[in-house]
């Protein structure tokens, strides 16, 4: 489950498995707070922000659902990005050039952030 708070304090809520990113009223981000599993990750001070929800069905099993999480957020000068792999059971950050976030390529549907001097992460154990 994801939590937004806008700069007016109001709140905005989705999951992951049936988001509603592209439903999120146009107003400036302050803080997202993403929960999966038992982890949270909290960005705050970027002046964009996005997310991926990468999900798969196995060929053989019955695993039909969710395999990666990537939530990216932009400075003016590179994009963070901070990936769940549900697969692997791993948590890993990574840093690309702007219009190279997924696979090299450029990602759609950014938010608005409220920017700050030194934008923030924090990853907590549920």
């Amino acid at each position: 489950m994801y939590k937004i708070i806008f700069e007016d304090n109001s709140i905005f809520k989705g999951k992951p498995e049936h988001s509603k990113w592209n439903n999120m009223p146009d107003k400036a981000i302050k803080r997202i707070e993403y929960t999966y599993k038992n982890s949270t990750v909290v960005l705050e001070g970027y002046e964009q922000y996005c997310h991926i929800v990468k999900k798969g069905s196995a060929l053989i099993g019955n695993f039909n659902g969710i395999m990666k999480i990537i939530l990216i957020a932009r400075t003016k000068k590179e994009s963070q990005l901070y990936i769940w792999d549900l697969i692997k059971g791993e948590f890993s950050t990574a840093t690309t050039e702007i219009d190279k976030e997924y696979n090299n390529r450029k990602v759609t549907s950014w938010k608005k952030g409220i920017s700050a001097l030194k934008p923030t992460y924090k990853i907590t154990k549920l």
